[in-house]
């Protein structure tokens, strides 16, 4: 509620919702792009946040900077501190992770690598709505 008040008071006159990226306050297709930054590696339902997307989405889905093991590591969930507080970070198995897209409906357009090793990257995925 805290950052509500603060996008209010920042941003006067627009109108803020406030909800989880497994639970969107909005009805389905309400919106031509979803953008998802970094989210859903710190998501312990990633799979409900990626139907969420695709539910609420029109048209298009992005997933930005994505961790994911472009081997058949399998998905890892790692416990580290970021800004001061523990949180959880998901590297996803990238075969896993596109089945996921699939099962919602979620075809890729492109991806494209923000940073690559040997075998995991963060990749960004622009994916469309499919039939």
């Amino acid at each position: 509620i805290y950052f509500q008040g603060f996008a209010e008071a920042t941003f006067p006159g627009i109108d803020f919702k406030l909800g989880s990226a497994t639970e969107l306050p909005f009805e389905s297709d309400s919106f031509d792009l979803i953008l998802h930054g970094a989210c859903i590696m710190h998501l312990a339902d990633y799979e409900q946040a990626i139907g969420e997307a695709a539910r609420v989405a029109s048209q298009y889905v992005i997933f930005h900077r994505t961790p994911i093991f472009t081997d058949l590591t399998p998905t890892e969930a790692w416990v580290k501190t970021a800004y001061g507080v523990p949180c959880v970070e998901f590297h996803f198995n990238e075969i896993e992770l596109l089945g996921l897209f699939s099962h919602h409906n979620l075809g890729i357009v492109t991806s494209t690598d923000v940073f690559k090793t040997e075998n995991f990257a963060h990749r960004s995925y622009l994916l469309k709505k499919v039939a």
